[in-house]
């Protein structure tokens, strides 16, 4: 395990972004119970519809040398930030993270989306983004997540910023160009979030239709022989969809070793959560994933480049978490 000593605090500004009206009274709540020095945190709330642009915008007005980025679902350990800050004075680290774990009031249905993305079989790369997992170590990006990343300001301008034109996914494609400049990044799981999940299934689905489209989007951007996992999804659509028309019994093996697949990850979650009915809801939500992500990816990866989206107005507040002052809103 690498370690670092804690360096003198720096101040840090935190991005939020949100939709129109809404406001992360909870996150912030949770900033202020930090165990870091409230005066050297800068909290800006961006509010509009095009995430990666209210990002973009609330970065450069941003006055410190560090971002940490945050989403409204997300709370915060209270050691996050001195659990991960350290590991950006290595030399060219740019970035470091850790995972979004689900928040401890979940539902039943939040519960086992959970377990099934934190599997090997559910998200396989990404898996980490959604469990501590592992020490800590230098990761190529797949295992970073927006919504509880550290990242150096004079980077992330350097490389101007997240694709406005891209999200979901717009955290990995920046991370792919900063990673093919010579930049690190280290993964911490001790730099904990919890986080909510969707609570129907049409929004499981939507979510990963979504992280899909992104992905497919960027997929050939930097492209590793490590991206060919991401292929897996889309191939298993195209798949089930060439069953409708040739279905011979040999052509269904795949689709047999695939559900024996996903009933032996099930008894995993079974035996790690000691609920039969959370082990019985994943067998459910691990097809449902996978389709919904390789449908997405498939759309993603033919999709043409889109004509460039109109701006729309950004609003960012700046935060007191030092007193309870009245925000202050920039255009």
């Amino acid at each position: 395990m690498l370690t670092v000593l804690m360096l003198p605090t720096k101040n840090i500004s935190v991005v939020i972004p949100v939709r129109p009206g809404g406001f992360p009274t909870a996150a912030i709540d949770c900033l202020r119970r930090i165990n870091y020095p409230l005066e050297k945190l800068e909290v800006l709330v961006c509010e509009g519809t095009q995430p990666s642009r209210q990002r973009n915008a609330a970065v450069a007005q941003s006055s410190a040398d560090i971002i940490y980025f945050l989403d409204d679902d997300s709370f915060v350990s209270p050691e996050v930030l001195q659990t991960g800050l350290p590991y950006l004075d290595l030399p060219d680290v740019a970035a470091a993270g850790g995972p979004a774990v689900t928040h401890q009031g979940a539902t039943l249905l939040e519960a086992c989306a959970g377990e099934v993305i934190s599997s090997v079989f559910g998200t396989f790369l990404t898996r980490a983004r959604n469990i501590p997992l592992g020490e800590v170590r230098q990761v190529r990006g797949e295992e970073l997540i927006l919504c509880n990343l550290l990242m150096k300001k004079n980077v992330f301008l350097a490389e101007n910023g997240l694709n406005p034109e891209l999200y979901p996914n717009e955290e990995n494609e920046l991370l792919k160009r900063m990673r093919c400049n010579g930049h690190r990044f280290y993964y911490v799981p001790q730099m904990l979030v919890w986080r909510t999940r969707r609570k129907s299934l049409a929004a499981i689905s939507r979510q990963y239709f979504h992280y899909g489209f992104g992905r497919g989007r960027h997929i050939f951007s930097g492209f590793t022989f490590r991206d060919f996992a991401f292929f897996a999804p889309p191939l298993f659509v195209l798949y089930l969809i060439s069953l409708i028309f040739f279905h011979p019994l040999w052509y269904t093996t795949p689709l047999a070793l695939y559900l024996l697949t996903a009933c032996g990850s099930s008894v995993i979650i079974m035996r790690r959560s000691r609920s039969a009915i959370t082990a019985c809801c994943a067998l459910a939500l691990f097809p449902l994933v996978h389709a919904s992500y390789g449908a997405g990816f498939i759309f993603g990866i033919t999709s043409r480049i889109r004509q460039k989206q109109q701006e729309k107005p950004i609003r960012i507040i700046k935060v007191e978490l030092t007193e309870e002052a009245p925000a202050v809103a920039y255009a």
